[in-house]
């Protein structure tokens, strides 16, 4: 999730566009991604040591409410998910909805009972 920066890139530095140096887990996209994955126990390389990092960044969302929760453009600076363009806040809180909605995941919807066990 990090890079070496520009200038170890090969060929010119403008061959690649725009270096982004926002940190992974507070990029739009790339938390929606992580975030459907893990719900989904679909990283299989948990144990990277940079992975562990995203990981352990923030609390990642086990149902719709937290992801929602989460990507609240109102948090404070430091918790805050940000995105390039205003309408992709709306389309990842979808994609997480249809990525994990199951049976065991309408359980994770506030005022209901919790039989089954979440993902």
């Amino acid at each position: 999730p990090t890079l070496d920066g520009g200038s170890t890139f090969p060929g010119d530095a403008g061959d690649w566009g725009f270096e982004n140096t926002r940190p992974y887990e507070k990029r739009g996209w790339c938390c929606s991604e992580f975030a459907i994955a893990l719900a989904n126990k679909r990283i299989v390389n948990l144990g990277d040591p940079a992975v562990q990092s995203v990981l352990h960044s923030r609390r990642w969302p086990k149902s719709v409410v937290e992801y929602a929760d989460m990507m609240d453009e109102s948090l404070p600076d430091e918790t805050r998910i940000e995105f390039t363009h205003k309408g992709d806040r709306a389309v990842v809180k979808y994609n997480f909805f249809k990525m994990t909605m199951n049976k065991h995941s309408l359980l994770n919807f506030p005022n209901r009972p919790r039989r089954l066990r979440p993902f």
